[in-house]
């Protein structure tokens, strides 16, 4: 019996959070349903159109998570 995949399912997949025995099974899915492969197809083209970005923490915040650590290791 297959399981009925919703697009959180699909997006998921797409990012690589799902466990292997669900992932077999999203793929075996996709093999058997062409719709659903359409969908994923879609939206793994959206995801490439994504811009790529990159965040970096300012100095100052890495001094407050530093000296939140070194606050929280000596109590």
């Amino acid at each position: 019996m297959q399981k009925d995949f919703t697009l959180e399912d699909l997006v998921s997949l797409l990012y690589g959070e799902v466990s292997t025995s669900e992932r077999l099974a999203m793929y075996e899915a996709l093999e058997a349903q062409p719709a659903l492969l359409a969908e994923f197809e879609q939206l793994s083209q959206a995801k490439q159109r994504l811009p790529k970005v990159a965040f970096s923490p300012s100095k100052d915040t890495i001094k407050e998570i530093l000296a939140y650590g070194e606050h929280r290791t000596l109590v």
